[in-house]
C-alpha cells in the first residue's frame, strides 16, 4: 500500500501544470517542426491512395430519407421495420442508421433506444399543431 501512494505522489508531482495560450504559437521556436511533421506522415508504411475509398458509393440519402418519412404514420415504429433498398442488408442497415442520425439532428424524427429496439417517430412540432 505504501508503495502505492509513493507512485501516485510521484506521479502527481510530475505532471505539468495547465497550459494557457495567450499568445499564437511561433512556430518559429520550432525550426524543424514542419519537416519534422512531414518524414513522420511520409514514413506511413501504408500509402493512402483515392482507390482506398469507395468514394462513388452510390450512397443516395435523399432516397432513403424520402423510404423512412413515406413509412412513418403517427405512432413509432421500430428500425427493424425500415425496409432495405438495396440488395446488400448490411450496407443498407448503415446507410439507414446514416439517415436516421441526419433527420434527427434535423429534427424530423425522434429515436429512442429502449434495450435492444430503436423506436423511430415523427417529430412534433407545436408550432405546425391545430389548436
Amino acid at each position: 500500500m505504501v508503495k502505492k501512494e509513493e507512485i501516485r505522489r510521484l506521479l502527481a508531482e510530475s505532471r505539468s501544470g495547465a497550459l494557457t495560450l495567450t499568445d499564437e504559437p511561433d512556430f518559429n521556436a520550432l525550426p524543424e517542426f514542419f519537416e519534422d511533421l512531414d518524414r513522420f506522415i511520409q514514413s506511413n508504411p501504408y500509402q493512402i491512395s483515392n482507390e482506398s475509398f469507395d468514394l462513388k458509393s452510390g450512397f443516395d440519402m435523399t432516397m432513403y430519407r424520402t423510404q423512412i418519412l413515406s413509412l412513418l404514420p403517427h405512432f413509432p415504429i421500430r428500425f427493424s421495420d425500415v425496409s432495405t433498398l438495396t440488395g446488400d442488408c448490411r450496407r443498407d442497415r448503415v446507410r439507414r442508421f446514416i439517415t436516421l442520425i441526419f433527420m434527427d439532428n434535423d429534427r424530423e424524427v425522434n429515436l429512442q433506444q429502449h434495450g435492444d429496439v430503436l423506436l423511430i417517430r415523427r417529430h412534433y412540432n407545436e408550432a405546425y399543431a391545430e389548436g
